[in-house]
């Protein structure tokens, strides 16, 4: 201790102090209510621990009366190594190092750290003394994210992202109460690739958004943005009480996506988010047809423990208005006029409507019913629907209705389903020889078929749907010169078709034993079928089906048809 101005009536002292420790015990002294700086302006910070050097003087007169502003502090802090709890919403910071120094006006530290396992530094500036309208604390932080920091703070998928990005983070603090933050992301250096947008590393995209808080609430949020190729997105939040209730996309541009959205965020434990979507054109081809290998590559399995321990993810509850003049479903492929309104509850599309004028009529309804769900679907024309999916060009026509129930459950990636698929009438062309040469034995309706086309008045399948695979049973199709049965099983993951069934030439003569009261099975056991009829299979898959005809079964009549099977 340094004891000065000897001649003067109040001396001055002047102590000077170097203490080492732990950083819980530095910020324990600097909080003891005589000195007048955290106990006035506590930090939010948690746990701190880390080896701590401070160096410091402290002045004051030696009199039996000090003032407040009569005390003046020069401290300065080195430390290495140190940890600090909830240091940025909630996250903690690791592994730092830095300075701080503080006198009675204003504390100032820098150094840099792990902040939730990412790498930042970070400047801070901290004033004391009150000035109207002046700025209390100011904040620059600069986060650098890569793939390993990524990995380790949980916060994104390392798959899906290469390279470094950069988060600069400026918050202002007035004594007033209020403050600001900007958030500025530099993706330049990065490979980003998810569903809806993708870029490669060289090409510059930026992202940034404002929040505006009033006593620690948030009170604004707007300035959002993000520009980058084939990107472009402008943004705001409507705030209501502390918390953002909505999101305002007054205009995005994704890929080939581009519109406006809404996305109102729930007020209440409990309640749906809202999403309203109007859009020129609408892209979910990326949604559809994303690449399985990479996600299959990069999936790591599941410990035997995690899968017994891990909880189910939390419901998220969606309600989704969309509107867009075209909604992609393939690169190529649009739906035109689309209107749709979809209900997510229960962890399942739980409700839902969906219409489209282009390229032909579709209407589709979901409603809850009992147990599980009814589904609806109707097509004006099925052929031109086929066609122009590019799923096949060999049908024309057709009035198409799928109808049943969807179930819960199952290992496959559609749900369970027992319904009906229903068409009437199309025709088929280019069908197999077989086909034509059993409507050739019909002395009637001969123009039904040709080499070039066959016609049917009516389908009928009756399918249920299991972990993926389409089971067909007593399905019939024909017309009055010919008539068909069709069963067996179609493996929708892959395609494989395993399918048997029966031609039935003269059909509107040959069925009719067939529908004899008791002794109609003897005639014809299949239902649809007739007293004499060629046995059919088709094999391969979807891409390559392979039709095999047995037209020696027609020697064998009803009943022994079905014993020589």
């Amino acid at each position: 201790m340094l004891i000065s101005d000897l001649l003067a009536r109040d001396q001055m002292g002047t102590i000077s102090l170097v203490l080492s420790g732990d950083l819980a015990a530095h910020l324990g002294l600097l909080a003891q209510p005589r000195l007048h700086l955290l106990s006035r302006h506590p930090l939010p910070f948690t746990h701190p621990s880390g080896p701590v050097t401070v160096t410091g003087k402290i002045s004051l007169p030696l009199s039996s009366h000090i003032e407040n502003d009569q005390i003046h502090v020069d401290a300065e802090a080195r430390f290495k190594n140190v940890a600090l709890g909830n240091v940025v919403l909630g996250r903690d910071l690791t592994c730092a190092s830095g300075t701080m120094k503080a006198t009675e006006r204003r504390l100032t530290l820098s150094g840099s750290g792990l902040l939730d396992n990412v790498p930042t530094t970070a400047q801070l500036e901290e004033n004391f003394l009150s000035r109207d309208g002046g700025l209390r604390e100011q904040v620059h932080a600069v986060s650098v994210f890569d793939e390993a920091a990524l990995e380790h703070s949980h916060i994104g998928s390392q798959s899906l992202f290469k390279g470094r990005a950069q988060l600069v983070a400026d918050y202002k603090a007035r004594f007033d109460g209020q403050a600001d933050l900007l958030l500025s992301l530099n993706l330049g250096d990065a490979a980003l690739a998810i569903p809806v947008w993708r870029k490669i590393q060289g090409d510059e995209a930026t992202a940034s958004a404002h929040i505006g808080l009033k006593e620690g609430h948030i009170a604004a949020l707007d300035q959002i943005s993000a520009e980058g190729p084939g990107l472009h997105v402008e943004g705001r939040g409507q705030v209501a009480q502390g918390q953002v209730r909505s999101l305002a996309l007054d205009n995005f541009v994704i890929g080939r996506s581009n519109g406006d959205a809404v996305i109102e965020l729930p007020s209440f434990e409990g309640a749906p988010v809202n999403v309203h979507v109007h859009a020129h054109d609408l892209d979910l081809a990326p949604l559809l047809h994303g690449d399985d290998t990479k996600e299959k590559t990069a999936r790591k399995p599941a410990h035997p423990i995690e899968k017994l321990t891990a909880k189910p993810a939390p419901e998220m509850r969606w309600n989704v208005d969309l509107a867009t003049d075209r909604l992609f479903y393939s690169p190529t492929g649009s739906f035109g006029g689309v209107v749709a309104h979809l209900e997510h509850r229960n962890h399942r599309l739980e409700t839902g409507r969906f219409s489209a004028r282009q390229p032909v009529a579709v209407q589709m309804q979901l409603i809850p019913r009992g147990t599980g769900r009814y589904l609806q679907l109707d097509v004006e024309n099925l052929g031109t629907l086929l066609s122009q999916t590019g799923m096949t060009a060999r049908l024309e026509g057709g009035k198409a209705r799928i109808a049943g129930h969807v179930g819960d459950g199952g290992t496959g990636q559609l749900p369970p389903f027992d319904g009906i698929i229903s068409v009437s009438p199309f025709t088929f062309m280019q069908p197999p020889a077989a086909l034509t040469a059993a409507t050739h034995l019909s002395v009637f309706n001969w123009s039904q078929a040709s080499d070039e086309r066959f016609e049917v008045q009516h389908l009928r399948l009756p399918v249920k749907i299991t972990n993926d695979v389409m089971t067909i049973r007593e399905g019939h199709l024909g017309n009055p010169a010919l008539g068909a049965t069709l069963e067996g099983k179609i493996g929708l993951d892959q395609g494989k078709l395993d399918l048997q069934g029966t031609v039935v030439p003269v059909f509107g003569i040959n069925a009719a034993p067939g529908r004899l009261p008791n002794v109609g099975k003897l005639f014809s056991p299949e239902k649809g079928g007739g007293f004499l009829a060629a046995t059919f299979t088709v094999t391969g898959t979807a891409g390559n089906p392979t039709l095999s005809v047995n037209p020696f079964a027609m020697l064998l009549p009803g009943v022994m048809r079905q014993l020589a099977k």
